[in-house]
């Protein structure tokens, strides 16, 4: 798929690009193949970052108001596949985008090379990420992982300028009103 009108946004008058709204409609129409359970998909615009998961027109409004991540090239989210190049250097994804450290990671892990102690710490913390991503929130909670409510009470926090205080207030009503397995998560 055409995905040059990512980057077309406003025209000079400042009116969206028509080759911009066809692209986001084109978007919305392709990604309408992934729609959870609710008929919902996830959100690629700048505030939404894919964390949050809308239905398809609120979708393209926020696509049309927002603009859409720059850098969310490999739709993954949206029904394209993940693609990894074998041939590719050390340091560089098939797309041309470079590793991050966890990437880097699970590469050298799956090849097995050595790691440094500082490499092996970051396994241990890649682990727990991944173990946190499997892990309930509560007990008999499906729709939240410990890793999900995490990040998007993160993504409140930075959304609404929220300060530490205000969130560990937040925390703490959590810890009180939540059933009671999720006192240990929140803690």
């Amino acid at each position: 798929m055409d995905k040059s009108w990512m980057t077309m946004g406003k025209t000079p008058n400042g009116r969206l690009s028509h080759p911009y709204i066809e692209g986001v409609n084109a978007f919305i129409n392709s990604a309408r193949a992934v729609v959870d359970l609710s008929g919902n998909i996830p959100c690629p615009c700048i505030h939404c970052v894919n964390c949050y998961r809308q239905s398809p027109q609120i979708v393209r409004i926020h696509l049309l108001h927002r603009g859409i991540m720059q850098s969310y090239i490999n739709w993954y989210n949206h029904g394209e596949p993940r693609v990894l190049n074998k041939n590719i250097h050390d340091n560089e994804m098939s797309d041309g985008d470079h590793m991050d450290g966890i990437d880097a990671l699970v590469d050298d892990r799956i090849r097995g090379e050595p790691r440094n102690a500082t490499e092996d710490e970051e396994v241990r913390h890649f682990d727990k990420l991944e173990e946190d991503a499997k892990r309930e929130l509560y007990p008999g909670c499906t729709d939240y992982s410990i890793l999900k409510f995490v990040i998007e009470m993160l993504n409140v926090k930075v959304m609404t300028n929220l300060s530490n205080k205000g969130l560990d207030m937040m925390l703490e009503l959590l810890t009180k009103v939540l059933p009671k397995g999720t006192k240990q998560v929140l803690a």
